[in-house]
């Protein structure tokens, strides 16, 4: 019979597996669109949607990351549990404590995100933040930004430029997110192997 951990894990990984079908077919239909009628509303759409998908992947693994926490029997405390929740405690005008949204900026948050998943999962792993990928996501997120507060019409135009960045930047994320999934299972591959060496040797 599984238990509670394994029903709730088994039903984030079907989480994470269906936003990640949805949000890659989005992206994909609207890039087929854009190559075949290259306009503006196109180019800000493929914008919304790749970003849906970074921050949608994103908040998937921070509930994967709780609930392995939660199974080792501790609760995160403080910056890391309003960065993994996305919530803080606040008092309202009626001294009630409230909860009220808690953001970090992707420059910060994913690797910050990376860091604490390999930490959950006991792997030392690195993000690289050198690549020119993520220099290209940060400068597309001030493009999305932009484009979404927009101050004058000209800030809702995306340039060929801007549209190569978007894809290099989101191209960067999927590569450095299997990186990291790769670790991880090697990691558990090696503790799996040290345990049948341990179970030998007695």
């Amino acid at each position: 019979m599984e238990s509670d951990f394994d029903i709730e894990f088994h039903r984030i990984n079907h989480e994470f597996l269906d936003m990640r079908t949805t949000l890659v077919n989005d992206i994909q239909v609207l890039l087929c669109q854009l190559n075949g009628e290259n306009r503006q509303v196109l180019r800000r759409a493929v914008y919304r949607a790749m970003f849906a998908y970074i921050e949608g992947i994103v908040f998937v693994l921070k509930k994967e990351m709780q609930l392995f926490q939660k199974q080792e029997g501790w609760r995160p405390q403080g910056r890391k549990m309003r960065f993994l929740t996305e919530q803080n405690e606040t008092v309202n005008r009626s001294g009630q404590v409230v909860n009220v949204p808690y953001h970090v900026p992707l420059s910060r948050g994913i690797p910050y995100v990376f860091r604490i998943y390999a930490d959950v999962h006991w792997l030392e792993f690195e993000l690289d933040t050198t690549n020119h990928g993520w220099t290209c996501l940060l400068k597309a997120a001030k493009v999305r930004n932009r484009v979404t507060h927009p101050k004058c019409v000209q800030d809702l135009v995306i340039s060929d430029e801007e549209v190569y960045i978007m894809l290099h930047g989101v191209n960067w994320f999927d590569s450095a997110l299997k990186n990291l999934f790769d670790e991880c299972g090697k990691s558990y591959l090696q503790r799996a192997e040290a345990l049948r060496r341990c179970e030998v040797d007695n």
